[in-house]
């Protein structure tokens, strides 16, 4: 006990799919710690600016992925490699890691083949379909429901929706509905 202090380190990795710049201008980050987190900023385009890493990484997430799910050794057809360089993973690595998870979890063989990732890729987008699709009509009942309450009245819509007035104009030629004072 004779006061010495024990120096630790502390190692922070943040990713972000914003430039935290665009997020400190905004207000949307305290600027002190913005101050620490951009002192050693790592540039990285979104994985569908970077077909060439797609096969690289699709092959270390697998080969984790076999481990994690009891299937090491688990490997990758080189027409799955083929398609999966073709994608445009708007979802960037996250949704690559979560179509590997899927057909190292579900298919029994070996070795992935192309017709069990054309299978999951398909139900991955159905399912897109349908929550933009939900999203669409919860996005409409939103907005009629602020004009309504509103009486029409654009601006205390869009103060009610947390969007400017131009948004409201946008979000209503984008659902088809006429602003008029009878909401």
């Amino acid at each position: 006990a004779g006061g010495r202090i024990e120096s630790s380190q502390l190692r922070v990795l943040a990713s972000v799919s914003r430039p935290l710049g665009m997020a400190l201008d905004e207000g949307r980050i305290y600027p002190a710690l913005a101050g620490w987190v951009l002192r050693f900023e790592i540039l990285l385009p979104p994985l569908r600016e970077r077909p060439e890493d797609r096969p690289v990484l699709a092959r270390a997430l697998a080969e984790r992925l076999g481990q994690s799910l009891g299937r090491p050794g688990v490997r990758l057809a080189p027409g799955v490699i083929q398609r999966l360089r073709q994608e445009h993973w708007p979802g960037n690595v996250r949704e690559l890691a979560g179509i590997l998870e899927k057909l190292i979890a579900f298919s029994p063989a070996k070795e992935i083949r192309l017709g069990e990732l054309v299978e999951i890729l398909a139900e991955v987008k159905e399912s897109v379909a349908r929550i933009r699709e939900r999203q669409g009509i919860i996005e409409r009942q939103t907005l009629i429901e602020a004009l309504r309450s509103t009486g029409g009245n654009v601006t205390r819509a869009a103060e009610r929706l947390g969007r400017s007035r131009a948004a409201v104009y946008r979000l209503a030629e984008k659902h088809g509905l006429p602003l008029r004072r009878e909401y």
